[in-house]
This record gives C-alpha cells, structure tokens and sequence, in this order.
C-alpha cells in the first residue's frame, strides 16, 4: 500500500532502536542489509521480494511482486546531509529509468509498477514515491 509516512515511522523507529547516533559510517549497504532483513522476518501472505533483482541493464535494490500480478521496486541512496536528499530522489528515479529495472516487468504486461526511493540521511528513511 502507498502510506509512505506509517513505513517512514516504521522504519525508523527500528533504526532509531538499533543504529548509535554516533554510529556516523553508516553506509547503503548496511541499511539495505537491514531492509532487506526486516523484509525476510516480515512476510506478507501473497508476496514476494527479491534483493538485487537483475534488471535489463542492472540491479534494483528491491523489487516485491505480488500474486496479483502488482510490481514495487525500491532504489536506495545513503548521503550526509540533509540538504542532498532532493538530489538523490532525482537520482533514484532516475537510476530505475536509465538501467531499465521496470522493463522486464512491462514485458510480461504489468503496467502499474510502483517506484520508491529511500534515502537515507542520519539515521532516517525519507520515502518518496514517484508521482507523488
């Protein structure tokens, strides 16, 4: 479902509880590494998710698929400073464009696939889905 600001609190409250303030280093990777873990120990009847999914020219950091045929894909950016998160949604969006993550999906005939970017700034998720 699209409530960008319920997964936004969700997230993080759970890297608020877990991630030190002066834990500074953070980088993607650990933050996809724990995304993708909350998505193992929290599975959803009906989908599916794949980490790194091979698209056409790249992989995705997240894609989830549902029985019904329904298609989200997530690309994450990790920055310093507040002030870079606008950039690294253009980024993200413009990163699922470019490497074709959705085309193999168009290809099967699914038309509605929805694209989030997450950054990731201080210990925080900023949710963006596009079109929004």
């Amino acid at each position: 479902d699209k409530d960008i600001a319920g997964t936004s609190d969700y997230l993080n409250n759970l890297y608020s509880s877990i991630l030190e303030a002066r834990d500074k280093n953070s980088k993607e990777n650990n933050y996809h590494y724990f995304l993708a873990a909350i998505l193992a120990l929290n599975p959803v009847n009906g989908w599916e998710y794949r980490s790194q999914d091979q698209g056409v020219d790249g992989y995705s950091d997240f894609v989830l698929l549902s029985d019904e045929g329904d298609v989200i894909i997530i690309e994450e950016k990790n920055v310093k400073e507040l002030r870079e998160i606008p950039q690294a949604r253009i980024e993200a969006f413009e990163q699922i464009e470019k490497l074709n993550y959705t085309l193999a999906y168009e290809e099967l005939g699914i038309k509605d696939i929805l694209k989030y970017a997450i950054v990731y700034c201080d210990h925080r998720a900023y949710i963006s889905l596009k079109g929004l």
